[in-house]
């Protein structure tokens, strides 16, 4: 039962004990921080051991902190009845509330995150539901012997073999036409297992069929790894500097050779690096290589995804923290009313896709999201486990053959499936999307912020071939207006400097270098509430309009329009989780909650230091009248969404102006007698 506990998980067992009795909610830090919750852990203590556990599926290693500490609560909910209870499997005299143990990680109890631990009850055990099989943990390969990576090399080449033949959904394009499949540049051959054949970079025949892996990685704050450039083209021909190569480069190379594949596509070793800002010859290639990207990833047999690593140089055979203990089940006691006790039964976790990917440091990355989104094969090199994810199946080595359901919700998981079902969608549902999936990719980041829109060049080549239609920086040519009513989160606005985006239009939602969001204009009633009238467009890129490298573009719009003096309107200035009043100084505001009711008046500045501007009249032009979601549709219940627009100095047939924010205000009182219309050039 308990007596192996150590003794503040012997007290948290004796206050869970009362649970029923007191109506309580036991809570207790266990350990001030997830080492001192490990040494606890292999001094004995079983609960200590399932608690270590499970953090080291929820949280990667690369995130721990010793200033967070670890606690537990419980408490019990309303039980959640099945259609296998319905139909008699559980009993049916069971009490209607079932216990619950938390574990949560936090300065403090209260300011904590928190996860549930498996628990199953005493009747549950007795229909036998909730029984806990241990081979799912044992299945996980232990990646630093030679013997853990020989299992995850047959596990890898089972998955394939089984996509490969039989998941017809994997033998389909993502939609539209069928591109003629691009083979890369340069690939690297791997050599040969016995060191005959060094690795080294091929010139790729375009008119070959070659099979190959790519791989997706991060490659971390330092760069100081070998490189492809135009200098050592010749040499990396010949041989790879082996000993030079970042550690994520030389495990892909001998997981992709002992998977038995020759060929290995790496961007840092086939397109060639910089070698200082005036090297042309860099920027041809990354030019014509960056619109390929995505046709690179989507035609590799596998997409080998270093997911669990902050850095190049930390490898794709990452420590398993969560192998350092087998725990067992652990036995709770709660006493009863009016007598008697029950049981129940704290088991070890297991690790689940959803979870696994959630937490996976690579998708903090912007680049990618892409490569993940458009691979037709992917295994991620996860932090505590190999994670499996094709169009037919999501699944973890500790239950390879299982698919794990389908989860929306977090990290764009709805666009990435209907993205890998683009044949069967219609564009209304796929366009909005489009815009919630940007709002979590602009706050990924990148060691360039010229690379926002770029990086996003094989998914909006793949959505324009599917609804033919202009792509006009990251906003689509159907829903101009509602790409333009992004709103930034804050940040300085950038220099001057075209690696950070000084390319970019003021109001394309890339522009930022923080993360934005966009106010929802009512898909039902949009005919009747979209206010603005889009005129022209014209942008200009490097490549197609789907490459993303942008050289200029512009937007003529008309709507009504009006002039404001901000300062006067006692609004509230929003960016982000932040609020400020006009004088700068922070406010509470519920609009940082999103909650937006019609009598707001806040203002949404594109960057912080527009704050010390306000006090000046601006025009500005309505873009849509929106509807908080409690409201009904009436006019007195309308909010006007209007861009915020500073004059340029330009001289044209049309007056031209930048973007700085968006107003939102009461619709009735502020425009719903405006009859001046006003057309305008964005720049």
């Amino acid at each position: 039962m308990t007596e192996y506990l150590c003794a503040t998980c012997k007290q948290f067992a004796k206050d869970f004990a009362e649970i029923d009795i007191e109506e309580s909610f036991p809570r207790r830090t266990i350990a001030s921080n997830v080492y001192k919750l490990k040494e606890s852990a292999q001094n004995g203590c079983p609960l200590c051991q399932i608690i270590y556990q499970s953090f080291s599926y929820q949280i990667p290693k690369s995130n721990w902190s010793e200033t967070l500490a670890i606690h537990l609560s419980a408490y019990k909910v309303l039980r959640h009845y099945t259609k296998d209870t319905a139909k008699g499997q559980a009993p049916c005299n069971q009490d209607p509330k079932e216990p619950k143990v938390w574990c949560g990680i936090g300065t403090d109890i209260d300011r904590s995150t928190w996860h549930p631990l498996p628990l199953v009850t005493h009747e549950e055990k007795e229909a036998g539901i909730g029984e806990w099989d241990s081979c799912n943990i044992r299945s996980i390969a232990d990646l630093s012997s030679a013997e853990g990576v020989d299992k995850a090399i047959t596990l890898a080449k089972r998955w394939i073999q089984n996509c490969s033949t039989s998941h017809e959904k994997c033998g389909m394009q993502p939609g539209g036409p069928v591109l003629i499949k691009t083979i890369p540049t340069r690939l690297i051959h791997v050599g040969s297992k016995d060191g005959a054949l060094s690795p080294k970079i091929i010139i790729t025949n375009p008119s070959s069929e070659m099979e190959y892996l790519a791989l997706s990685y991060a490659w971390g704050s330092g760069h100081d790894f070998a490189k492809t450039t135009a200098t050592n083209l010749v040499e990396m021909t010949k041989h790879l500097p082996w000993d030079d190569l970042a550690k994520t480069v030389q495990d892909a190379i001998i997981f992709t050779r002992k998977l038995g594949y020759k060929y290995l596509w790496v961007d840092a070793l086939c397109i060639l690096q910089s070698e200082g800002p005036d090297d042309q010859r860099h920027k041809d290639d990354w030019s014509y290589e960056a619109a390929r990207f995505g046709q690179y990833y989507e035609n590799a047999t596998l997409t080998i995804a270093a997911s669990g690593a902050i850095s190049s140089q930390q490898g794709l055979f990452l420590d398993r923290p969560a192998l350092c203990f087998d725990p067992q089940p652990v036995t709770l006691t709660i006493n009863k009313i009016p007598g008697g006790t029950t049981h129940v039964e704290v088991q070890p976790a297991s690790p689940s896709w959803e979870l696994s990917i959630q937490n996976v440091p690579l998708l903090t990355r912007g680049w990618a999201i892409q490569e993940r989104v458009l691979s037709k094969r992917i295994l991620h090199f996860g932090a505590s486990c190999l994670l499996w994810e094709c169009r037919e199946l999501k699944t973890t080595e500790a239950s390879p053959n299982s698919s794990d359901p389908k989860v929306y919700g977090y990290r764009n998981e709805e666009f990435v499936s209907v993205f890998r079902n683009l044949e069967n969608q219609q564009q209304d549902e796929l366009i909005t999307l489009w815009y919630q999936f940007v709002e979590v990719y602009s706050g990924t980041n990148f060691s360039f912020y010229r690379d926002k829109l770029p990086a996003l060049s094989g998914i909006a080549k793949r959505i324009q071939s599917r609804f033919p239609q202009d792509y006009i920086a990251g906003i689509w040519e159907s829903s101009i207006p509602q790409g333009l009513l992004w709103i930034g989160w804050g940040g300085q606005e950038p220099e001057a400097d075209p690696s950070r985006g000084a390319n970019r239009p003021s109001w394309c939602w890339a522009s930022p270098v923080h993360p934005i969001t966009f106010l929802p204009i009512m898909t039902y009633y949009k005919d009747q509430y979209v206010t603005l009238q889009v005129e022209s467009w014209s942008v200009s890129t490097n490549g197609p309009q789907t490459s993303g490298q942008m050289l200029e573009g512009s937007v003529t719009i008309s709507g009504p329009a009006k002039s404001f003096n901000l300062y006067d309107l006692n609004l509230d200035f929003v960016f982000g989780p932040d609020a400020f009043d006009k004088e700068g100084k922070t406010i509470k505001s519920e609009a940082v909650q999103g909650i937006r009711k019609p009598e707001d008046r806040i203002a949404y500045l594109d960057y912080t230091n527009f704050l010390g501007i306000i006090n000046r009249s601006y025009t500005c032009i309505l873009v849509a009248k929106l509807l908080p979601s409690m409201w009904t549709p009436t006019e007195k219940r309308v909010i006007g969404a209007a861009l915020i627009l500073e004059a340029t100095d330009h001289v044209g047939a049309v007056d031209q102006y930048k973007r700085i924010g968006v107003l939102c205000l009461p619709f009735e009182e502020y425009w719903a007698n405006v009859e001046d219309s006003k057309t305008v050039k964005l720049v």
